[in-house]
């Protein structure tokens, strides 16, 4: 197998795994945060999946339950009137 082709299904397989993340209807664009209280962030993913969230200079992760319901809280954030881009 060559090597693009082993890379080809490396994506398909990630692809495919990831169709079952999603965040919590809250999370949409042009959200507004809390700011100086700890973040919670949810949503649901495949039961067992491990789900990494980065924003804001933090990195949390969190597993999803036997239901596929996960949940993780970013530390506080400080006040900020930049956009963030992803």
């Amino acid at each position: 197998m060559t090597k693009l082709t082993l890379l080809f299904f490396l994506f398909l397989s990630v692809a495919g795994a990831a169709q079952y993340l999603e965040l919590a209807a809250p999370f949409t664009d042009n959200m507004i945060l809390q700011r100086e209280s700890k973040v919670p962030v949810w949503g649901f993913d495949q039961p067992g999946s491990r789900v990494i969230v980065e924003f804001a200079g933090q990195t949390k992760s969190a597993v999803a339950d036997k239901h596929g319901d996960w949940m993780l809280k970013l530390d506080p954030l400080k006040i900020s009137f930049d956009e963030l881009n992803f």
